[in-house]
């Protein structure tokens, strides 16, 4: 249906240009007559195609998020959840982990998998509460990968791997560690980091903002005539009124944006962005982004969006441990 309204909203447009177009050229000139015809195609076609695009990447995400729920779904069939806590409480008691052994064992391949995957996305649900993830924690679930024979490239791409990497560098970055927790790859970008400067952490499709000022009058008037004497007329300019200026953040382009120990380096086709942290003057938090407000009196507020909001307003907020 929607298929079908869009082809008679185009079709119309269409008829409509080339009307136009037949007009001009007869009351003008028949070459404008046939350039407003060409544009009107090209409109089309572009309407057309852009329409085509928004609809693939619809689908490719309706895709992405079926094979999402399948994979949980055999997680849910295949996880052995009494097993699950008597492994955290393991965990937590500090006990040997041999004294699972066979437990384990006992599982296949998939289901031991699925049981460790659920035992580890709880730990990082709870560090994610806690604000941490302890070093007991963390030794558990670096022994229990190898002890199990683990492989890391399966695990890697797990949620609750992305968290647990996210956390471990906050707690490198509080005590005072520059993180190396991710291998961060620089790409086709050229970074002038600063000396001694190390990358900390690549976040990719980021929308990146500034704030821009619109000026608009209320109270305007068009300007009327007083008159003054018998014949003769005095004329008020048209006003303006009064001038209401208000912000608003622009997207300005998206792109590449890398986390250092000493700047923020944004990087796009459109528009590239070096911010050093000394210049700061205060970081927003939002639930998918950070506010950056720089010092200086012609400073203009800035902000990226489609990160963690959570976790790289940690990151910046507790940047100077590291300097």
């Amino acid at each position: 249906m929607e298929k079908q309204k869009m082809s008679v909203g185009c079709a119309s447009t269409l008829l409509y240009i080339i009307g136009c177009g037949i007009i001009l050229g007869g009351l003008f000139c028949l070459p404008w007559g046939i350039i407003l015809i060409a544009i009107g195609i090209i409109w089309i076609l572009g309407s057309r195609n852009a329409a085509k695009k928004t609809k693939e990447e619809q689908q490719k995400a309706l895709e992405i998020e079926a094979e999402r729920q399948k994979q949980l779904q055999i997680i849910k069939e295949n996880t052995n959840e009494e097993l699950c806590e008597k492994t955290l409480s393991v965990i937590a008691n500090k006990e040997p982990i041999t004294t699972l052994d066979n437990d384990y064992q006992n599982l296949t391949i998939l289901q031991r998998e699925c049981t460790l995957d659920r035992v580890f996305e709880n730990i990082v649900k709870n560090g994610i509460e806690d604000g941490e993830i302890t070093d007991e924690e963390e030794s558990a679930i670096n022994t229990f990968t190898e002890h199990f024979g683990l492989v890391k490239a399966n695990y890697e791409t797990k949620d609750w791997y992305e968290k647990y990497i996210k956390i471990l560098t906050i707690k490198d970055i509080l005590n005072g560690i520059v993180p190396q927790r991710r291998e961060i790859t620089i790409g086709q970008y050229f970074l002038n980091l600063a000396k001694e400067e190390k990358l900390i952490w690549r976040f990719d499709n980021v929308e990146y903002f500034e704030e821009v000022k619109k000026t608009h009058y209320e109270g305007a008037s068009s300007g009327v005539s007083i008159r003054i004497a018998k014949g003769v007329y005095y004329r008020v300019g048209a006003v303006k009124g009064t001038p209401v200026t208000t912000t608003e953040l622009k997207q300005k382009a998206v792109g590449t944006l890398f986390v250092a120990t000493k700047h923020l380096y944004f990087y796009s086709e459109k528009k590239s962005v070096k911010i050093p942290f000394v210049k700061v003057v205060s970081f927003t938090p939002y639930t998918d982004g950070l506010g950056v407000q720089k010092d200086g009196v012609t400073a203009k507020p800035q902000a990226f969006r489609n990160l963690d909001g959570w976790f790289i307003f940690n990151l910046v907020s507790n940047i100077n441990n590291v300097n």
